[in-house]
């Protein structure tokens, strides 16, 4: 009975530090570096670091304790990003990269989310935003069209990666969870 005790209480620190959560964030983030700076290179893109980043911050963004707050956090990712890549897209390539410009796409931004109902999707849209704004501001030499694409593309592919993580992890949840479950049913202290 103690060996089966010890055993549960392994398992609950598993679950309560959550430990499988924090060995599927590491194995995504790693994916979404080598894989963000692999498509930067495969596409010629001029910045593969931020390829890299924009793909890891889209694999912890997205990331949540449960598969279907990661679904929902997923499919707010994307249409954030859709918005967040398609304003300034507009914008730049019209009216340049002044503060001015900026502005106007938050506001934009801001208006488009709250007429379409997507207000839980707006912060991601003003942070793709932001990064395209801020690259091209700072590279002048940069294509706006393929700064705000790649981006785009960028956050799939972290949100690809944090979903496929997920689904291959699920069985481990699935055993932990059942054998904290089990032994529970042995009356075993919980705490």
């Amino acid at each position: 009975m103690a060996k089966l005790k010890a055993y549960t209480l392994v398992f609950k620190l598993i679950k309560n530090c959550s430990l499988v959560l924090a060995l599927e964030m590491s194995i995504a983030c790693i994916l979404a570096v080598k894989l963000g700076v692999q498509l930067a290179e495969i596409s010629n893109l001029k910045s593969p670091v931020v390829s890299a980043l924009w793909c890891t911050i889209s694999t912890i963004i997205v990331m949540q304790a449960t598969w279907q707050k990661s679904l929902e956090a997923g499919i707010n990712r994307i249409i954030g990003s859709g918005f967040g890549s398609a304003i300034p897209a507009i914008f730049l390539s019209y009216f340049g990269t002044g503060t001015t410009t900026f502005v106007a796409c938050i506001v934009t931004l801001v208006v488009l989310c709250s007429i379409l109902n997507k207000i839980d999707s707006l912060r991601l849209a003003l942070l793709t935003m932001a990064v395209i704004y801020i690259v091209c501001k700072l590279n002048n030499g940069l294509n706006i069209l393929d700064t705000s694409f790649s981006r785009f593309i960028e956050s799939l592919l972290g949100i690809a990666i944090t979903m496929v993580v997920r689904s291959i992890s699920i069985p481990l949840h699935t055993y932990v969870d059942s054998v904290i479950k089990t032994n529970l049913d042995y009356n075993i202290p919980t705490k």
